[in-house]
């Protein structure tokens, strides 16, 4: 049996249903993300896409810090203790509000250090808005949902977003002269009406929402401790783009993200895959690292092999780009190819981090994301004013391969040192939970397995994974 039949088989229907809603809400993102960058690319060409690029890339790195940890927070206390969901929800939001408005004015004025100018301040200040509040308001009110196990509705928020980047695609086909900002203004304008769906009905769910300062100035430590993770993360995986931005032309920039972004797309799968499983890896973590470990030769057993079938595919089909996205992203075809290796070294980084994380090892984690981000900016430095293009997919090919080495090592050496895991407690419910079931299976199994009135089981404290 394979790892991933040995990670599936076996679920009871409404675990498998929430199992699919999440993997289907991700999946549809992703797709409407994908629609979204072919036509807004197509809409745009190279050199204007090079500028909405560039923004993005700076978004990327702030938006971890856009709720300053607390949207993670919401869903850690409230999965634990429900009457706790309006004052968790109402800390969120206010946080949110602030430092994402804060972000949002520090984009404009770092995008025209950075860009020189070139790019319009107009459209960093309506991304920002989009992304750095819009967004960021309907990922917070949707951690309340999971948390309650309310599957069906973050699912719905995931096509919602999704749909409001389609539908700026279509005010921009409808009115081609308004270029970038006319996108970004529309785009804006939806999520914001988004997060305030989004926030009604996690007000209705959470009974209210009350606000207290004195409780957000002591939860801020442990709120950090997401954040940070998340934007170690942002930071080094951005690096090569934000660094083409300022030493390459415009369409060299759009041209490189496409390709990037084609072979991300190839890794959704074991992406979906991993945000199922990580509740298992914070359950199971309780053990030590052995446990998790456990985990990890399954999903190893699926991601790498799959990793390898969508790097040969990407390397084989990357002649078509042109076709897709027009002739002007001619140049995407090398850096395609040249990038083609990154869901292989994925597959193992990202499952290992998971493991690290699910043993209680986040500082580990944290301090090796910091270490790796160190090492793309010295490598970006060091070769991409010279290389181009070329020294960006060096520097971001080296950085991630470095951080897979680190975390597997890390991960392997803790479990040698740690004692052997002590067997996991009986299920409560063994007609629910029989002993067959898989690791996955337990970690999203519904609420009506465990015993009546009991809260879910979840680790005393472990510092939540960055989700990728």
């Amino acid at each position: 049996m394979t790892g991933l039949a040995r990670l599936s088989g076996g679920l009871k229907r409404s675990g498998a249903t929430k199992v699919a809603m999440v993997m289907g809400g991700n999946i549809g993102l992703v797709i409407t993300q994908a629609i979204q960058f072919l036509f807004l690319a197509r809409l745009l060409g190279a050199s204007d896409y090079g500028y909405v690029a560039a923004i993005n890339a700076l978004i990327t790195i702030a938006a971890p810090l856009s709720d300053l940890g607390f949207g993670n927070l919401v869903l850690m206390r409230c999965a634990r203790r429900r009457e706790v969901a309006a004052l968790e929800l109402g800390n969120a939001v206010v946080m949110t509000l602030i430092v994402g408005s804060t972000l949002t004015l520090l984009l404009v004025a770092v995008s025209e250090v950075v860009y020189g100018g070139a790019v319009d301040w107009r459209l960093a200040a309506l991304l920002g808005v989009a992304e750095l509040l819009g967004t960021r308001l309907v990922t917070v009110c949707g951690n309340l949902h999971t948390a309650f196990e309310e599957f069906g509705f973050a699912t719905l928020r995931l096509v919602l977003t999704g749909v409001a980047r389609i539908a700026a695609i279509v005010a921009l086909a409808l009115w081609p002269a308004g270029g970038p900002v006319l996108w970004a203004a529309g785009f804006a304008g939806l999520n914001l009406l988004l997060a305030a769906y989004s926030y009604w009905c996690a007000h209705r769910l959470a009974g209210g929402m009350r606000v207290s300062f004195a409780e957000i100035g002591a939860s801020l430590r442990e709120a950090w401790h997401f954040a940070s993770g998340a934007l170690a993360r942002a930071a080094y995986s951005d690096t090569d783009k934000v660094m083409l931005g300022r030493y390459a032309a415009s369409a060299e920039l759009g041209a490189y993200t496409s390709a990037y972004r084609i072979v991300v797309m190839a890794f959704v799968p074991v992406r979906s895959l991993l945000q199922v499983t990580v509740v298992r890896f914070f359950r199971v973590g309780q053990q030590g690292m052995r446990a998790t470990l456990g985990i990890t030769r399954q999903l190893l057993a699926f991601t790498v092999p799959y990793a390898i079938c969508a790097s040969a595919a990407t390397w084989l089909l990357a002649p078509f780009i042109p076709q897709l996205l027009g002739p002007s992203f001619a140049a995407a075809v090398p850096m395609c190819r040249a990038l083609a290796l990154l869901p292989v070294i994925q597959s193992v980084q990202f499952v290992f981090a998971d493991a690290l994380s699910g043993a209680g090892h986040q500082a580990v984690r944290s301090r090796l994301q910091g270490l790796v981000g160190l090492t793309y900016a010295l490598l970006g430095f060091a070769l991409i004013p010279r290389l181009g293009w070329v020294g960006a997919a060096w520097t971001c090919l080296v950085g991630e391969g470095l951080l897979a080495l680190l975390m597997a090592v890390a991960a392997l050496r803790i479990a040698r040192r740690a004692p052997a895991p002590v067997p996991a407690e009986a299920p409560a419910t063994p007609d629910a939970m029989p002993d067959a079931m898989p690791e996955t299976a337990r970690a999203v199994a519904p609420a009506a397995a465990r015993t009546p009135g009991a809260p879910p089981a979840l680790p005393p404290t472990p510092a939540p994974a960055d989700r990728h």
